[in-house]
């Protein structure tokens, strides 16, 4: 039917059959729509800010409002339209007596029956029935409803603005009209403007003809197709009939148009200042077809307005601005520009991963014991031989070479400051004592335990003899004899032995603790708190020094010394006045030398800040002094920290790490001021102690010349002596006092605070 019906238009519109006077292009005299407006869906600013200053005839052509570059915003629509469509509601209750007309009263209890209200009376089946409860028949409803419910929604005027315009703009987009069903296929344009000759159509003949003319009649005649009858109770309220929404009709001013199209199934009819959410998005839906007169699309822009001009008609109102000027991300996403940034696309084909089972899987195994790898290999090796007629035999050779050293190990890892130092031989001996040790104690035990178990037997025996006695039995002679036996070796008593104190002669004296030379090595005492010496069995002597650390220091004076060269290096602190006077004999040092080699460095070492340029620019050529050092100083500052002291100071833990012996139990260095002397390998060869305190005490410069001078010619540094350790006698006392006994004597900041 809807096919014969489109021919027929068709016809109509070639022969000119339907008495309507037409132009050349078939269009009735007196309505014509704007034909030079373009569809502009994705506009930036710039070009709507812009398009004011192009100057178009306003007779022919019509101003593009701004409303119709508005967001859109369907979720803002769904909100407002549902709320809008509550204010509408009229209330409803069901009767405030229903259910409570009857006489009934409850029984109380006792009656084994239950407490809700029954019919009084007698003699029918309604008589003891329940009443009154939603669970009875002819009972009241659970919750009655009430007409003072909360029926009505008020709405934020501004946002239901929002909503309007959207769906004003949405309305000016082809996809989103033919998405909600409307059939425009026709249609020249959209949005469809027509002259103002519509405001004046009165007959419906006329309204029929004006819309076959613009294409859109096959809106109508899909909206009459679509009548059906409402399902349920609605028949009986007055609304028997349902059909879809058509074509939506806005104008200006009504000069007969309401009178011809409101006869027109789905067709309806708003002035243009009455737009609202119900009207242009029927059930929340946006995309409504609209068909404009001149006259109300050009009172757009004064009821709107624009994103920067304030509307006319609503007081301070201007248009939302949209967040993106270019809402299509696909096609920015998609577009060449941004692909031939982005990386390429990455497969997951990694799938479900599967658990393994690293008893089956050596790899799996390897991961978690790197050392499964070399058991498997040994075990090849060892088929190998067995395949070969070898029989593998276990070698114990290897193992008992390092067996010994497992129990100090263990104490050095459990005691961080054990320095305990044992050999083979002296472990040895000790195993053997133990094992000594050991049998005469099972001796002993098992002699006490034969005397305990003749004792006991001994002791069944007489009791059993004095239960004899009191029946009357006399004991046998031989009976007789072994307790004489008894008595006279008297094994019942133990004899106490007094030990004897073994007696000293008055003229021998007592053995001095032998003193022995041990090189490189911690005194098993703790050493006495006074100034040390240098000897020439130090640990530091041999041992590398922090020079990456030195070089990456930050420098006040000079610059960091290249690599490959000899250095001496002065460890001072400002905070430590009695070391000033180093300063100038060290500054002497360095220009006599400067022409060699050998570059000098001097490290602050103080706990304040900036230190070393606050000595300098008070103590060169100053009021406090003159220590003019010429020499290249540098400074190492970290913040205070009372767990770990020396974290942040690579410098001092360096150089305080190979000086165990000379410090035992420092956690800073604290003789200072401190030099050491390394050659071009990075090796402390000699270091200077100058923590000796006094008028009389001496600065050892003649030394530390002497030495500077033999390491550039080659020669042999000067042996000054070797520090002497005292050793105990008692291999085993020594050995206790080392794992676990006394700690090595901390002597505290003693050389910092004189």
């Amino acid at each position: 039917m809807a096919d014969k019906k489109k021919e027929s238009l068709k016809a109509k519109k070639s022969s000119g059959d339907d008495g309507i006077a037409r132009d050349g292009d078939g269009i009735p005299y007196g309505i014509k729509w704007s034909t030079n407006l373009v569809q502009r869906p994705f506009v930036t600013v710039q070009q709507i800010d812009q398009k004011e200053d192009a100057e178009t005839d306003k007779t022919d052509q019509v101003r593009f409002p701004d409303v119709f570059m508005s967001p859109i915003r369907p979720n803002i629509v769904k909100f407002v339209h549902g709320n809008m469509r509550k204010n509408k509601r009229q209330p409803y209750a069901v009767y405030v007596g229903a259910g409570h007309q009857h006489s009934a009263e409850s029984w109380g209890t006792g009656r084994a029956v239950s407490r809700i209200p029954r019919v009084s009376g007698g003699g029918t089946s309604r008589a003891g029935q329940g009443a009154f409860g939603n669970m009875c028949r002819s009972g009241r409803m659970f919750a009655p409803t009430k007409t003072w419910r909360k029926w009505h929604v008020k709405m934020n005027r501004r946002k239901k603005r929002f909503a309007t315009v959207s769906c004003i703009a949405a309305s000016a987009l082809p996809a989103l009209v033919e998405a909600r069903g409307h059939r425009i296929q026709e249609v020249p344009e959209i949005p469809l403007v027509v002259e103002n000759a519509i405001e004046s159509l009165q007959k419906t003949k006329d309204a029929i003809n004006f819309l076959e003319s613009v294409g859109a009649y096959e809106d109508v005649e899909k909206v009459k197709d679509t009548k059906h009858t409402r399902p349920g109770k609605g028949k009986m309220r007055n609304r028997r009939y349902v059909l879809k929404k058509g074509p939506l009709i806005v104008y200006k001013e009504n000069h007969g148009i309401c009178q011809a199209f409101r006869n027109l199934s789905g067709v309806e009819l708003c002035q243009v200042k009455n737009l609202d959410v119900i009207k242009l998005a029927p059930g929340g839906q946006v995309g409504r077809f609209i068909v404009w007169s001149k006259a109300a699309f050009e009172d757009l822009n004064d009821l709107w307005g624009s994103w920067n001009r304030v509307a006319k008609h609503k007081k301070g109102y201007k248009l939302p601005r949209s967040v993106m000027t270019h809402p299509d991300l696909s096609r920015i996403i998609n577009s060449v520009t941004i692909q031939s940034k982005v990386r390429p696309r990455r497969t997951n084909n990694s799938g479900r991963k599967w658990k393994k089972n690293p008893l089956k899987n050596l790899g799996v195994m390897v991961k978690l014991n790197p050392y499964a790898l070399v058991l498997k290999r040994n075990e090849a090796l060892i088929q190998e031989r067995v395949a070969a007629g070898c029989k593998p035999k276990k070698s114990y050779k290897k193992k008992d070479e390092h067996e010994w050293k497992k129990g100090i190990n263990f104490k050095r890892i459990n005691n961080s400051s054990s320095k305990s130092q044992i050999t083979k031989e002296q472990f040895m001996r000790k195993k053997e004592f133990r094992k000594r040790r050991q049998g005469r104690m099972a001796r002993a035990l098992a002699l006490k335990k034969e005397k305990r178990e003749a004792e006991d037997k001994w002791f069944a025996h007489i009791k059993e003899l004095k239960e004899k006695a009191r029946k009357g039995e006399k004991p046998t002679l031989k009976q007789i004899s072994r307790m004489i036996r008894r008595h006279k070796k008297n094994i019942t008593k133990k004899k106490k032995v007094k030990k004897r104190k073994k007696s000293v002669s008055k003229g021998k004296k007592k053995k001095k603790a032998k003193t022995k030379k041990i090189s490189g090595s911690i005194s098993a005492k703790p050493e006495e708190a006074k100034p040390f010496k240098t000897y020439d069995n130090d640990m530091c002597i041999g041992k590398e020094a922090p020079l990456e650390a030195i070089r990456k220091l930050p420098y006040i004076q000079g610059t960091a010394p290249p690599e490959n060269r000899l250095m001496m290096v002065l460890l001072w602190r400002k905070s430590y006045k009695n070391g000033y006077k180093f300063m100038p004999l060290y500054s002497a040092l360095s220009e006599e030398f400067k022409d060699k080699p050998i570059d000098f460095v001097g490290v602050c070492l103080d706990r304040d800040k900036n230190a070393a340029s606050g000595f300098l620019k008070k103590y060169t050529n100053g009021p406090k002094g003159n220590f003019t050092t010429s020499f290249s100083i540098c400074e190492e500052w970290a913040p205070a920290n009372k767990v770990y002291p020396l974290k942040g100071r690579p410098v001092e833990k360096g150089f305080l790490d190979n000086m165990a012996d000379l410090h035992p139990g420092m956690k800073e260095i604290p003789s200072i001021p401190h030099a050491f002397l390394v050659n071009s390998f990075g090796t402390i060869v000699w270091h200077q102690d100058h923590s000796e305190r006094g008028s009389t005490a001496p600065d050892n410069m003649d030394l530390m010349k002497n030495q500077l001078s033999r390491l550039l010619t080659g020669k042999t540094l000067l042996a000054v002596g070797e520090k002497i350790v005292e050793e105990s006698d008692d291999d085993e006392s020594s050995s206790d006092e080392e794992d676990g006994g006394e700690a090595v004597g901390d002597m505290g900041d003693f050389f910092t605070n004189l």
